[in-house]
């Protein structure tokens, strides 16, 4: 019984070894997301946001002074 177990904890430790290692690019512009809410496909921007920009660094862009952020939204 016990040689079992040692055996399917072997193996899941494997398995969990190999299934963890992805190696996803990251892309170099912003993520764009999709939000639909009622069927309704509502635009997104000027909100703050990061994304891969070299090996060890991202990149940050910050929303603008409220006040400007409200006045560029469109009714």
């Amino acid at each position: 019984m016990k040689k079992r177990q040692f055996l399917f904890m072997c193996t899941a430790m494997i398995y969990l070894l190999f299934v963890g290692c992805s190696n996803k690019k990251l892309s170099d512009e912003p993520v764009r997301p999709i939000i639909i809410l009622d069927q309704q496909r509502i635009e997104y921007r000027l909100g703050p946001y990061c994304w891969f920009g070299t090996k060890k660094d991202g990149i940050c862009g910050d929303p603008l002074h409220p006040d400007i952020f409200y006045k560029s939204i469109k009714e």
